[in-house]
C-alpha cells in the first residue's frame, strides 16, 4: 500500500511540475510575442500576466496614436486584449466531440479584443460603432508545429442616431485563421474573410460594403522583414450622401496585391491595385490599374529604415526632426545598390475613352554616393510614356477646371466655360511641345540621362 500512495504522490507531483513547466513555457511565449507585437506596431503595449497552476490570464491594452491627433494630447485608440490560457501537456477538449476528451497541446486560449471608450462622454452612436471591432480569439499551440489563432468579428444589428438623422446598421461580423510559422509574428499564413455592412438612413443615404476578404503568405527573411505577397479584395462599395447624382460613389471589384521578396541582400516590392468599375455622379471609369515595383533595395538598410520608424512612433513630438536625420543617416546605403522604380502599368478606360501609362526611374550606385542635389541628378536616368485618347483627356481637364471654377457658381454656362478653359490649355500644351496630339491621341514621352532632359525628342534647357 505504501508503494501504491507513493507512487501516487510521486506520478501527482510529475503531472503537477509538467503543468507547471507548460505553464511557464506559455508565459515565455506570451512575453515573447507581446514583445514582437509591440516592436511591429506603433503605440504602446501594457500588460498584465497572473500565473496559474493549469490556467493564467492576460490582460493586455494596445494604445495606438490617434492618425494626425495632437501629439501633446497623446490621444490614443485603445484595443484591450483578455485571454484566458490553459497550459498543456493535455488540454480538457470541448470544440471538437469526436476528438479524445484529453489532447496534447502547449497551451489552448479563449478570449476577446474590445475597444476601449474613445471619450469621457462618448455619444451612444460612438459606442455601439466601438462594438464593430469585438472579436472573439481563439489561440491553439500544440507541442510541435504552427500555433493556429481564430477570430470572429461578432455580427452586430442596431439603431444609430447621428445628430438629427437615424440609421439602421447591418453588421455581418468576420472570420479569420491565423497561422504562426514557428510562433514567429514575422511568419505567418492569413485567411480573413468579412461578408460586409450596411448603413442605411431614413432618406436613403448610407453606406455599402461587401464581401472583403484577404490573405497572406509571409515569411521572416534574413534581415528581420517579413517577405512574401498579402493580397485583399473589395467586391463592393457604396457610399450615398443625398438623393443627387454626385452624391453617390460607388466602386466594384477592388483588388490590392503587395509582394516583398530578398535576394542576395537586396529586395524587391510590387504593387498592384486594379479595379473593375468606379462610379461618381454621371460618370463611370473601368477597368483601371495600377502596378508599380521597386528594385535592388539593399535589405540591411531597408531593416535599419523600418527599427528606426519604430523608434520615432515613440517620440511622436520629435518625428520630423527624426525622420529628416532617418533618411540623411541611411540614404547612402539604399543608393548604393542602383535602386529603381517602375511604374510599370497605369491605365484608366471610360465611356470617352482610355489612357496609359510607364515610367521606369534608376539611380546608378557604383562608386562613391555624394548626398549631393547636382551629383545625385547626375547619376539619375529616367523615362516615361503617356497616351490618353483626345476625348479623354479633353474631359478630365474639363471636370478638374469646373470643380473649381463652379464651386461657387450655379450659373448654366459655367460648364461650357470650362470646357473652353480646358481646351485652351490642351492647345498651349500641344503649342509648347509638353503633349503631341496624333491620330486622335495626345502622347507625351520624356526621359532624362546624362543630366539631359527630352521631351517629345526635344531637350528641355536645366534653369540651373
Amino acid at each position: 500500500m505504501k508503494k501504491i500512495i507513493g507512487l501516487v504522490l510521486v506520478l501527482t507531483l510529475i503531472t503537477l511540475g509538467t503543468y507547471l513547466g507548460f505553464g511557464l513555457l506559455a508565459r515565455h511565449n506570451y512575453q515573447v510575442a507581446l514583445a514582437e507585437m509591440e516592436s511591429n506596431f506603433p503605440g504602446q503595449l501594457e500588460s498584465t500576466y497572473e500565473q496559474g497552476l493549469f490556467t493564467s490570464q492576460l490582460n493586455a491594452v494596445l494604445k495606438v496614436p490617434v492618425p494626425g491627433g495632437d501629439p501633446a494630447s497623446q490621444e490614443a485608440i485603445a484595443a484591450r486584449i483578455k485571454q484566458t490560457i490553459h497550459h498543456g501537456p493535455f488540454i480538457f477538449n470541448t470544440s471538437q466531440p469526436k476528438s479524445p476528451l484529453y489532447i496534447p497541446m502547449q497551451l489552448s486560449a479563449q478570449g476577446t479584443l474590445t475597444l476601449e471608450p474613445f471619450m469621457a462622454e462618448e455619444p451612444a452612436f460612438i459606442s455601439e460603432l466601438r462594438k464593430l471591432a469585438s472579436t472573439d480569439i481563439t489561440v491553439h499551440a500544440p507541442i510541435k508545429g504552427s500555433t493556429e489563432v481564430s477570430f470572429t468579428g461578432r455580427p452586430l444589428q442596431s439603431s444609430l442616431v447621428m445628430g438629427s438623422n437615424n440609421f439602421d446598421l447591418n453588421w455581418q461580423g468576420f472570420t479569420g485563421q491565423l497561422s504562426l510559422i514557428g510562433n514567429n509574428l514575422l511568419s505567418y499564413d492569413l485567411d480573413f474573410h468579412a461578408p460586409g455592412l450596411e448603413l442605411t438612413g431614413k432618406d436613403g443615404e448610407g453606406l455599402v460594403i461587401h464581401e472583403i476578404t484577404t490573405q497572406a503568405e509571409m515569411r521572416e527573411g534574413i534581415h528581420n522583414l517579413s517577405l512574401g505577397t498579402i493580397s485583399s479584395t473589395m467586391k463592393n462599395f457604396e457610399l450615398i450622401l443625398g438623393d443627387r447624382a454626385e452624391d453617390k460613389i460607388t466602386l466594384a471589384g477592388l483588388l490590392l496585391r503587395i509582394t516583398n521578396s530578398e535576394k542576395d541582400g537586396l529586395i524587391d516590392l510590387e504593387e498592384k491595385v486594379s479595379l473593375e468599375t468606379i462610379q461618381f455622379s454621371d460618370k463611370k471609369y473601368g477597368p483601371g490599374t495600377l502596378q508599380i515595383s521597386l528594385a535592388n533595395l539593399d535589405a540591411q538598410a531597408v531593416a535599419q529604415l523600418t527599427e528606426a520608424y519604430k523608434e520615432i512612433q515613440t517620440n511622436p513630438a520629435q518625428a520630423e526632426a527624426m525622420a529628416l536625420g532617418l533618411l540623411s543617416s541611411h540614404a547612402t546605403a539604399l543608393l548604393a545598390k542602383s535602386p529603381e522604380i517602375k511604374v510599370e502599368d497605369f491605365s484608366l478606360s471610360g465611356p470617352e475613352g482610355s489612357c496609359q501609362s510607364k515610367m521606369h526611374i534608376i539611380f546608378n550606385g557604383d562608386g562613391e554616393v555624394i548626398l549631393n542635389p547636382l551629383f545625385l541628378l547626375g547619376r539619375l536616368s529616367a523615362e516615361a510614356d503617356f497616351s490618353a485618347d483626345e476625348r479623354f483627356l479633353a474631359v478630365q481637364v474639363k471636370n478638374f477646371i469646373e470643380a473649381n471654377l463652379c464651386a461657387e457658381r450655379v450659373d448654366a454656362g459655367c460648364e461650357q466655360e470650362a470646357a473652353q478653359e480646358g481646351e485652351k490649355q490642351l492647345r498651349n500644351l500641344v503649342d509648347q511641345n509638353v503633349l503631341v496630339l496624333k491620330n486622335g491621341k495626345y502622347l507625351l514621352t520624356a526621359s532624362f540621362k546624362d543630366g539631359q532632359p527630352l521631351l517629345n525628342g526635344q531637350p528641355v534647357p536645366l534653369s540651373f
